[in-house]
């Protein structure tokens, strides 16, 4: 068994594809402090999923009768001193992986929150040539006291370290690193249409699609042939993997890249576009008008049971009558304008509702339209 201690879930994926064993992740990522969950790779780099069910299984048998365990207190901090394991030749190979054949010199801002991405993104980053300030150092087994989550919201001292430094880009990564938010030099958010749009211009092969989940912008198919998949990882892979894409994109800012593995990486993520930027010569906000602006809103309704979430959704769908179609992916709802792809979560209580529109006017419509939907499936 190889331990390598605090690193980016990505890189696990990676290392478990280059040494053909499984790998094991624990990650605290997305879920609130003092709950932690697993990732499992298989040997072949891929997320498991079926893989689950068979382990669950075998726990159920084995524990059949015996006393439940008791829980451990929660919210306990992590020791700095589990960082480190087996790691100087590993983290070398992971780092080589990253820079291999990218040049960026330019001055980037980074925000790692204190996670996993802690060392790695720095050193990537560094690594391909980049000027990197980062706005926290190390480890924090709380983050901070912040959200793992970069929501735009919580993102103003990056924004504000990016205009005192004069940077061409920033980045800010979730807690596990299989996912980043970019920033232009203005400190402006990019939409991760955008961002695939300019991967695929540098990277993609012309001869095949990109790969968007269900709910991002349709202003994909304007500028490449773009083949949809359910919203999920696993199926962005998938769908890549049958019509030879390389390139794949997820709304939630999650980049699949057939060259290198199956897994999302948000550090190798910002690699690529601190290079793709250096190789078009503009600046990030002149690449972003070139694509257009995208106007969309979302909306989650939570439930405390997924029997109910499911009631809901049903009544949700009757509600709509015809005007509802059957997408991949839940329902969809098209108006002179826009759509609006409504479907419920597979791994939470949820009702998740994603709409976008041509304009600003026409956004603020759909939403109103959205609201009342949801008033109507949630009367008796």
């Amino acid at each position: 068994m190889v331990r390598l201690g605090i690193v980016p879930t990505p890189e696990m994926a990676f290392h478990a594809q280059r040494q053909r064993r499984p790998a094991l992740v624990v990650t605290p990522s997305h879920n609130p402090l003092g709950y932690v969950g697993l990732k499992g790779f298989s040997a072949a780099g891929r997320l498991w999923d079926r893989e689950w069910s068979a382990i669950g299984e075998a726990y159920r048998v084995e524990t059949r009768g015996a006393p439940r365990p008791r829980s451990g207190r929660r919210g306990s901090r992590a020791s700095p001193g589990s960082v480190g394991g087996h790691g100087a030749p590993y983290r070398e190979e992971y780092l080589d992986h990253l820079a291999a054949g990218l040049n960026a010199r330019r001055t980037i801002v980074i925000d790692t929150r204190g996670g996993a991405t802690a060392a790695r993104a720095p050193e990537g980053l560094a690594r391909i040539g980049a000027r990197v300030v980062s706005l926290s150092d190390g480890f924090s087994p709380t983050f901070f006291g912040r959200s793992p989550e970069p929501t735009p919201e919580s993102l103003g001292p990056l924004r504000d370290r990016i205009r005192e430094e004069r940077a061409a880009l920033g980045f800010a990564f979730d807690g596990d690193g299989d996912r980043c938010v970019c920033l232009d030099e203005r400190g402006s958010v990019l939409e991760p249409e955008v961002i695939a749009l300019l991967l695929y211009q540098v990277f993609g092969d012309r001869r095949h699609p990109i790969v968007a989940s269900a709910d991002c912008s349709r202003i994909l198919e304007r500028h490449v042939r773009t083949v949809r998949s359910r919203v999920g990882g696993r199926f962005v892979t998938r769908a890549m993997r049958r019509a030879g894409a390389e390139i794949g994109v997820e709304r939630s800012g999650h980049f699949f890249f057939r060259r290198y593995g199956s897994d999302s990486d948000g550090v190798l993520t910002a690699c690529l576009v601190a290079h793709a930027v250096d190789r078009r010569g503009m600046r990030m906000s002149e690449i972003a008008r070139e694509v257009g602006p995208i106007y969309r809103g979302s909306r989650t309704t939570d439930y405390e049971e997924a029997a109910e979430a499911r009631r809901a959704y049903r009544a949700l769908v009757e509600a709509l009558g015809a005007r509802a179609k059957a997408d991949r992916d839940g329902i969809s709802v098209e108006f002179d304008d826009g759509w609006c792809l409504i479907r419920r979560s597979r791994t939470q209580p949820s009702i998740r509702l994603s709409y976008e529109a041509s304009s600003r006017a026409e956004l603020r419509h759909i939403d109103r339209t959205v609201r009342q939907w949801i008033r109507a499936a949630h009367r008796p």
